[in-house]
């Protein structure tokens, strides 16, 4: 659904109006996962935990008459799916994200190495396979877009940090100091709220400092944020955190929508349908991925070298942290006038 939806977007408008359009497009998937937290802690305490999974009925039946009413009937000619390239790419997908989850668990590190280099020779076959296919999934052609390529792969290492945060953040607010789900839930509040405070500024803060610039700050900046959270040590100075988590969310707001449009900015034809979608199946691998790894290393420190539960959590934030910093320096591939298209 994200991609088709995204497709229509770039369908829809001029190139250069990109920026705007995918900025604002962007608010459902930064507000939701902050605001599902609050919503699930007050379903929990109030009604039960069953709740959680039936609130997709409502929600999914008012998503499908809005769509019946809004989106428009779009069509292009399309080939048919290529059934063996999806097996491939999917297999590998699913063995790779649960071989991070494995390799933290007692017991399972032998299978999560299993699993992880069978899933690489999954990929390397689909690879293989893409080259002498006419019409793959995803065509190999589209890693000879500069800009797709770095801001792919520049998608995929950032979220390796900064998506375990909204898992991470009420687990330790939870387990360690305590908080109720619903007040747990509100704490993320700050970040939803700095996401859109920030949307009307952020197409004029990329054109006045360029694609490259904001990519590479920002990113740093989201990585030294992720470090302070580590400073945490007592339930009664949350209102400290306050600002950190409203910058935290503003950050975030630039750059997924920086990240976004700079991967599919140069896309032509039929590389933006293919290109759109494995950006989508790129961000979910790496959401799930930054989960996955942010909860091996929190089980490594916890049960595997008996660390204390906040200092668990803590030298964890410490390592997304790093990681993040580390990943902006890919950016620095960009050339200063990429993306000038867009705005």
């Amino acid at each position: 659904m994200t991609p088709v939806a995204r497709l229509i977007l770039v369908k829809s408008y001029p190139r250069n109006k990109l920026l705007t359009v995918m900025n604002f497009a962007v608010i459902p998937a930064l507000i939701a996962p902050l605001v599902g937290p609050l919503i699930g802690g007050y379903l929990v305490e109030l009604a039960s935990w069953h709740w959680i999974f039936l609130i997709n009925l409502p929600m999914g039946f008012l998503g499908l008459m809005l769509g019946f009413k809004l989106v428009p009937d779009l069509r292009e000619v399309t080939q048919k799916l290529d059934w063996q390239g999806f097996l491939l790419f999917a297999l590998a997908a699913c063995g790779l994200t649960l071989a991070v989850e494995f390799s933290s668990q007692e017991g399972r590190g032998m299978l999560g190495i299993i699993l992880g280099a069978a899933s690489i020779m999954l990929l390397l076959g689909y690879v293989r396979y893409a080259k002498n296919k006419t019409a793959p999934l995803f065509p190999l052609s589209l890693f000879g877009i500069r800009t797709f390529a770095i801001g792919i792969t520049g998608n995929l290492l950032t979220r390796l940090g900064i998506s375990a945060v909204p898992f991470l953040l009420p687990l330790l607010l939870q387990v360690v100091f305590g908080y109720s789900p619903s007040k747990a839930g509100w704490l993320l509040a700050p970040i939803a709220a700095g996401a859109m405070g920030i949307k009307p500024l952020v197409s004029k803060i990329i054109q006045r400092f360029s694609y490259r610039k904001v990519l590479v700050y920002n990113t740093w900046l989201l990585g030294i944020l992720i470090i302070i959270l580590a400073q945490f040590n007592n339930p009664d100075h949350w209102p400290w955190f306050v600002p950190i988590l409203v910058l935290m969310g503003a950050c975030n707001s630039m750059q997924f929508s920086a990240m976004n449009t700079i991967t599919i900015g140069d896309l032509k034809g039929a590389q933006t349908s293919s290109g759109n979608s494995l950006m989508a199946v790129n961000q979910q691998l790496a959401i799930s991925f930054g989960i996955a790894f942010g909860a091996a290393v929190l089980n490594l420190l916890r049960e595997r070298l008996m660390m204390d539960t906040l200092i668990a959590f803590q030298t964890t934030y410490w390592v997304l942290g790093g990681i993040t910093i580390l990943s902006g320096i890919y950016f620095l591939k960009l050339k200063p006038e990429d993306g000038r298209g867009l705005y």
